[in-house]
């Protein structure tokens, strides 16, 4: 006997919603794997550490890029390894950004001095390589005529910058990207926060490529009465450079003379 048709239907509709239930249970085993990725940067950016604490230059040469196209990295390995030895090192903060690309916070205590990085993480050849050598947003290097590639991060760069003077938002978020570990909410109030300040002209300064995917780029922001200057990641998705939300890359450090008072 024939079913009806409103039988057919209702078979439809239920295979419908288990194909959205595949769908969506596949959409969180990718969610996951951020879990072994994380794992994997961790992994590796300890290595690297580990190898810097014990003067292990193969090892530090491994797991590490440095950010500047320079010829010697390994003899200045070894110098910098010698004569200011890694006591101890922190990690205090690790954002996973996408399987290419990630960022970590490090506390490093040498002899004389504590030093405060946050730095990019990037995967290379099936490691995860942390890139050694960006300077702090005080040094400002002057780019002098931009190639292909650096034309276009400026570019996109250069319509975030007008999404932000005109205060459009929808525009913004085209060009931004944005971490897991940060989410929307920290994204929401930031623009929200827009409606009460001025924007920024912001301006990129140095843009420098790290692969066909990632630049680290200098952003001058200049406000009303002061201004500012970031380091920040630029990561390609889509055909566009984005800036990557929440990640701003540090390199500072304050004098240590063994005599610290704590204050618990």
């Amino acid at each position: 006997m024939n079913k009806p048709n409103s039988y057919k239907i209702d078979i439809f509709i239920r295979y419908l919603i288990l194909g959205v239930s595949l769908l969506f249970f596949s959409t969180i085993y990718v969610t996951s794997v951020k879990a072994d990725t994380k794992e994997e940067v961790l992994a590796d950016v300890t290595h690297f550490l580990e190898a810097t604490k014990s003067c292990n230059i193969d090892e530090m040469m491994k797991f590490s890029h440095y950010y500047h196209n320079v010829m010697n990295v390994k003899e200045f390995y070894t110098k910098i390894c010698e004569e200011f030895p890694l006591q101890q090192a922190k990690i205090t903060d690790l954002k996973v950004i996408n399987n290419e690309v990630a960022a970590v916070s490090i506390e490093s205590t040498y002899k004389d001095r504590i030093s405060i990085n946050t730095k990019p993480v990037i995967q290379k050849n099936g490691e995860w390589k942390i890139i050694n050598g960006i300077s702090g947003p005080e040094y400002i290097e002057s780019s002098g005529q931009r190639d292909h590639t650096e034309a276009e991060v400026e570019n996109d760069l250069m319509e975030y910058a007008k999404a932000l003077k005109d205060g459009n938002k929808n525009k913004v978020k085209e060009h931004l990207l944005i971490p897991p570990q940060i989410g929307m909410e920290h994204l929401t109030n930031h623009l929200q926060a827009l409606n009460k300040e001025q924007a920024p002209e912001v301006t990129p300064l140095e843009i420098n490529m790290i692969n066909d995917s990632v630049a680290i780029v200098q952003l001058q922001a200049k406000y009303s009465h002061f201004q500012t200057t970031s380091t920040q990641i630029v990561y390609k998705e889509n055909g566009q450079w984005k800036v990557v939300f929440g990640v701003n890359l540090v390199n500072s450090s304050i004098p240590n003379n063994g005599q610290s008072v704590e204050i618990n």
